[in-house]
C-alpha cells in the first residue's frame, strides 16, 4: 500500500480494508514469532542467528505503525472517519509497538532485559490490550471481503525475503542506558507533586519521564544527523549500527513505562499523562528502525528533518514539560545545544554530562554552550 494515497470512498474503503488486514496480519504473525525468538534467546541462541529476523520483524511493525499513524492524522481524509469504532486499530498498534521494542532488543549482541517482553507478557498481550473483540471484528471484515469481492487474504509477511545482514551492535548497559534506567531522580526536589495524590506511587514513572526528555534531546539530535547522512549517502552498515542502538535506547525506556498499567491508567487525563510524549518517542523509535531498511516504500515513513521542532512545540507537550519543571522550549533548546557540542567534537560522555546539567536546571542558556 502506498503511503498517503487514498481515494475518497464512503465508510470502509478498499484502502482502509487493506490497512486493517496489514495491522491484523502483523499481530497474527508477530505474537508467536516474538515468543519463539525470545525462547531461543533464553536457550542461548547467539544474536547472529536471531538478529536478522528480529530486525526484519521490527521494520515491518515500524512501517505499519508509522503509515497507519499518518493516515489516522490525514488532514482531509483521516483513516478513522471511514471505519466503525469496533475496527479502530489504536490498541492493536500499541500491542505491536511492544513487540517491536522486543524485536529491536534482540538485534544486539548483549540483549537489554528491560526492552524485552517476558513469555507471560507475550501470552497476555491480547488480553492486556483488550483486542479480542477487535480481532473478531477484523476477521468479520476479512470474511466479508473474501465473500463479496471473491479475493483471498494472505497473512504471510514474507519475512524470509526481507532478511538483511544485521549490524554488529554490542548493546548491554551503555552509560546512556544506565542513566535512562536509573530508578532515582537527581534530587527529590526535582520531582513535582503529582495531581490526585499520585506522588508516592508515581515516582517510578517520574524517573522514566526524565528519561523521555533525555532521549528526545539526545537521540532526537542524533536522528537528524543520521537522516542527513542517509539521504546524502544512502543506507550503510554504520548507520544501521547507530540506528539499532538508538532504537533499543528508546525501547528499554518505553517498554518499562508501558509495563506500569495501573499507574498509566491513573495518570490519564492528569498532568502526569505522558500520552503525547510517548507518541513522539514512539515515532522516533520507528524511524530509527526504518533507517536500517533498504526498501524505498519504508523510507517514505521516516520522520523528516523538521520533525522535532514541529512535535516538541505542540501545546500539550509543552504543558507536560512544564509539569516536569522544564521550560516549554527545553527539548528544542537542548537539541540545538547538543548539536553544537557534537559539531565541536565533544565526546558522548561530555555531551551526556552537559545534558544532565541542563535537565537539573530545567533550561538551557546560551552561556552553557559557549
Amino acid at each position: 500500500m502506498t503511503l498517503l494515497k487514498r481515494a475518497r470512498e464512503p465508510k470502509l474503503s478498499q484502502d482502509d480494508t487493506r490497512l486493517l488486514i496489514r495491522v491484523y496480519g502483523e499481530l497474527y504473525e508477530n505474537v508467536p514469532a516474538c515468543r519463539r525468538l525470545i525462547e531461543r534467546h533464553a536457550a542461548g541462541a547467539p544474536a547472529s542467528e536471531l538478529a536478522p529476523e528480529a530486525l526484519a520483524r521490527a521494520r515491518g511493525i515500524a512501517y505499519t505503525c508509522r503509515y497507519t499513524g499518518v493516515l489516522m492524522g490525514h488532514p482531509t481524509e483521516p483513516l478513522l472517519d471511514g471505519i466503525p469504532e469496533a475496527l479502530w486499530p489504536i490498541s492493536a498498534l500499541a500491542a505491536l509497538t511492544r513487540l517491536a521494542y522486543a524485536f529491536a532488543a534482540l538485534a544486539e549482541q548483549e540483549v537489554v532485559p528491560e526492552a524485552l517482553l517476558t513469555l507471560d507478557e507475550i501470552d497476555g498481550l491480547i488480553a492486556r490490550y483488550e483486542l479480542g473483540e477487535w480481532i473478531d471484528a477484523v476477521r468479520g471484515a476479512i470474511d466479508w471481503t473474501v465473500k463479496h469481492e471473491g479475493s483471498t487474504v494472505e497473512f504471510d509477511l514474507r519475512i524470509d525475503s526481507k532478511l538483511l545482514p544485521a549490524p554488529d551492535v554490542e548493546g548491554g548497559l551503555t552509560p546512556l542506558r544506565r542513566v535512562l534506567l536509573a530508578n532515582e531522580l537527581p534530587s527529590d526536589g526535582d520531582a513535582a507533586d503529582a495531581p490526585g495524590g499520585l506522588r508516592p506511587e508515581a515516582f517510578s514513572l517520574m524517573t522514566r519521564y526524565w528519561a523521555i526528555v533525555t532521549l528526545l534531546a539526545n537521540r532526537g539530535e542524533l536522528y537528524t544527523r543520521l537522516l542527513e547522512r542517509y539521504r546524502d549517502q544512502g543506507p550503510s552498515p554504520e548507520i544501521d549500527a547507530v540506528a539499532v542502538e538508538s532504537a533499543v535506547d528508546i525501547a528499554a525506556v518505553m517498554q518499562s513505562i508501558r509495563r506500569e498499567r495501573e499507574l498509566l491508567s491513573a495518570a490519564r487525563e492528569t498532568a502526569l499523562d505522558p500520552g503525547v510524549a510517548n507518541k513522539i518517542l514512539d515515532d522516533l523509535f520507528y524511524s530509527f528502525v526504518l533507517l536500517t531498511s533498504r526498501d524505498e516504500d519504508e523510507a517514505l515513513a521516516l520522520l523528516d528533518e523538521d520533525w522535532l521542532e514541529t512535535r516538541a512545540t505542540e501545546a500539550r507537550f509543552a504543558e507536560w514539560l512544564g509539569f516536569m519543571q522544564f521550560e516549554p522550549t527545553f527539548v528544542i533548546d537542548a537539541d540545538a545545544a547538543v548539536r553544537e557540542l557534537r559539531n565541536a567534537g565533544e565526546s558522548d560522555d561530555h555531551v551526556l554530562d552537559r545534558l544532565l546539567e541542563w535537565m537539573r536546571a530545567g533550561r538551557v542558556t546560551s552561556a552553557d554552550v559557549d
